[in-house]
């Protein structure tokens, strides 16, 4: 399952969402149920991209970066349902976000 707390910070609508690694085969840890992600509207992270999946819900997505050790935050794109697994995040490079509609970005952090 998963639970969804929302916050405002600077001007941007932020979601946090968390998943249940229980959800996930073979990575349960304990004391370590939850992975979290804050959510950011129309927003895209360049140039930090890995993998990209095409075709896939947002939930797996969420649940791909959750396996990859590596996988810091997404972009996920509504339209063509595109997956882009990211190696940093907004948090470490600011200044590499930028406006995209209809894309959604996920960095895996408390929020």
């Amino acid at each position: 399952m998963y639970s969804i707390t929302f916050r405002k910070m600077a001007n941007t609508l932020v979601f946090c969402v968390f998943l249940e690694k229980a959800l996930i085969p073979n990575q349960q840890v304990p004391g370590q149920s939850l992975t979290s992600y804050c959510r950011m509207e129309n927003t895209v992270l360049s140039a930090h991209t890995f993998r990209t999946h095409g075709g896939i819900t947002l939930r797996s997505c969420l649940l791909m970066c959750t396996e990859e050790s590596w996988c810091l935050s997404i972009n996920y794109k509504n339209s063509g349902r595109v997956c882009e697994l990211n190696d940093d995040t907004d948090v470490c490079k600011p200044n590499d976000l930028t406006d995209m509609d209809d894309v959604i970005h996920y960095t895996r952090r408390e929020c």
